[in-house]
């Protein structure tokens, strides 16, 4: 008797090329699995319409946390797209950035990028450590507690408002 189909879709094989929601879903899972293995608290918001993608709870600092990733190698540095017009401070905490091929993260705030449409990384240590590079492995990030409150407190301030309404 033939085996029942599975309704689960199947992982995508090696070497099969994903689209980009597959691949941002994939970079979330990754900076979550990392995060929460250094001891952060990692929250999924529940709604489609943040411009962040998660909530990373620091010794009780809350980070609106957006996950990008990038394999791209333009000029001998790793490009990434923010879209047009990036983000600002009153939408995200933090830029979380994955280099693919060589698992690794820059964690930036958002001060140092706040309306830029395209960053370039070198995806290594330099020496030097100048521009965004001083964030390359910097999970110390988190640690500092300069998170600007406002954000979560206007985010507080729209979820009560939605819970009036149901």
């Amino acid at each position: 008797m033939p085996r029942p189909a599975s309704r689960r879709p199947r992982a995508p094989a090696r070497g099969v090329s994903l689209d980009r929601k597959q691949r941002g879903e994939l970079a979330e899972l990754a900076f979550w699995q990392k995060a929460a293995g250094l001891g952060f608290i990692v929250s999924k918001p529940y709604t489609a319409w943040a411009r962040y993608d998660l909530i990373v709870d620091a010794k009780g600092n809350l980070w609106r946390v957006q996950v990008k990733s990038t394999s791209d190698r333009g000029g001998g540095k790793y490009c990434v797209s923010l879209g047009e017009g990036g983000y600002s401070p009153a939408e995200i905490d933090l830029l979380a950035i994955l280099i693919v091929p060589r698992k690794k993260w820059y964690l930036v705030p958002i001060e140092e990028v706040s309306g830029k449409a395209h960053l370039r990384l070198m995806g290594q240590r330099t020496r030097g450590r100048g521009g965004l590079e001083r964030y390359f492995e910097r999970w110390s990030v988190l640690e500092t507690g300069n998170v600007p409150r406002k954000g979560v407190a206007r985010l507080l301030a729209r979820l009560r408002d939605c819970l009036d309404c149901v």
